[in-house]
């Protein structure tokens, strides 16, 4: 779950609570709300934890789940009035991301239907992904973090319309989940029959299989534990598959090509100088939070540089903040890391250690830095920043 269906989930127990006459003190609320869930998955935990304090679970859902909705359409438009001040008009800035652009042109011609884009957080896939979308005129839908018993019915009341699934892993590595998507993206329009392979109440009163008009795209970091390779593959080869990387230099020019004003061409200097130090990731969400930090800095008369690199410092994530404290600023095998897990406690089981190192590898709280499928090295910072780093270091 991300932040905001977190608390809308939370939200929706107080209104259920109240509704049922249930004291919210006897509600275990974390015993279903593990972060690493969907927001589908989520709430079909509170439907369990009803059941066993014997209440009747007949509330209506549908209007929180319009709240869902509402909530994915307004990030849709924030995302393309985003893209728009920061990358529209700029033709030298959009030729680093024009593998994007020509694909959905592609599908605005009818000539693909699927795209995947995989890369690393904060590089403007997302922006480009909505700007590109809006320059064609294509109606689509924008959906987070989709379980694999909720995407039959997104596919079937989106039908026709072009869905954007955004952090979506999971949908990889289940065997069923890649099955449905294979085919709702066959070659020929008339081979796209999707079954229902899920029995869940989320398919409830939906047809067993349908024929898919619409279109697909898929914008990702990486996937982990994959099982099964092949049917991936499989998939990708359906449509336009791309890999968004760019390396530290190409970073400096597209954020050098984003800094329009004086002041922010100043900080973006700054920032490529300096952001060894920072612990920080080196991307453009960096950047944006270094601007916002200089207009702050300048409106207390603060020593700006000064304050950018306190903040940049400090504002490590919680999970990384977590993980520091095992492997610092090196990088360690996936092995070590998990007998650290266990030996401080931090997790119970040998198992719970590697779904914790998988999820913070989909969520770019760590990264692969080693070329080994099996006990590879992870560390918090990308490995083309740890490399300038390490020569940095020397």
């Amino acid at each position: 779950m991300n932040g905001h269906e977190f608390v809308l989930l939370q939200n929706f127990v107080d209104k259920t609570c109240k509704e049922l006459s249930i004291d919210r003190d006897l509600v275990d609320f974390e015993a279903f709300t593990d972060r690493s869930l969907s927001y589908q998955e989520a709430k079909a935990g509170w439907d369990r934890e009803l059941k066993k304090m014997g209440s009747v679970t007949s509330v209506n859902v549908d209007a929180h789940e319009e709240k869902v909705r509402e909530q994915s359409e307004a990030y849709r438009k924030k995302l393309e009035k985003q893209s728009s001040k920061s990358i529209s008009g700029c033709e030298e800035l959009r030729q680093f991301y024009t593998p994007i652009y020509e694909a959905i042109e592609k599908m605005k011609m009818g000539l693909s239907h699927l795209l995947l884009v995989k890369g690393r957080a904060g590089i403007g896939k997302s922006q480009n992904i909505a700007l590109a979308l809006k320059e064609m005129g294509i109606e689509y839908v924008v959906a987070n973090k989709v379980s694999e018993a909720y995407l039959y019915r997104l596919l079937h009341e989106n039908n026709g319309k072009c869905i954007w699934l955004r952090d979506c892993m999971r949908l990889f590595r289940g065997q069923d989940t890649i099955e449905m998507l294979k085919a709702a993206s066959e070659t020929n329009k008339s081979d796209r029959l999707v079954t229902n392979y899920n029995y869940s109440k989320d398919a409830r009163g939906l047809p067993k299989e349908f024929l898919f008009e619409g279109q697909l795209i898929f914008d990702f970091n990486q996937v982990v534990d994959m099982k099964y390779s092949e049917d991936f593959n499989a998939l990708k080869s359906r449509g336009d598959y791309m890999e968004l990387v760019f390396s530290f230099v190409e970073m400096c020019q597209i954020m050098r090509l984003i800094a329009k004003e004086g002041w922010q061409k100043d900080v973006t200097e700054w920032l490529i100088q300096n952001f060894q130090h920072t612990g920080e990731a080196f991307n453009l969400r960096t950047q944006q939070q270094a601007f916002r930090n200089y207009q702050y800095a300048l409106n207390k008369n603060l020593d700006w540089a000064e304050y950018i690199k306190a903040e940049l410092q400090r504002n490590l994530s919680g999970a990384k903040a977590f993980l520091y404290q095992f492997m610092g600023k090196n990088p360690i095998r996936t092995l070590e890391l998990k007998q650290q897990l266990l030996r401080t406690g931090s997790v119970q089981t040998p198992r719970t250690a590697e779904r914790k190192i998988a999820a913070w590898l989909e969520t770019e709280e760590l990264y692969k830095v080693s070329g080994e499928q099996r006990n590879f090295l992870v560390s918090i910072y990308p490995p083309e920043e740890l490399e300038v780093k390490i020569v940095c270091q020397r």
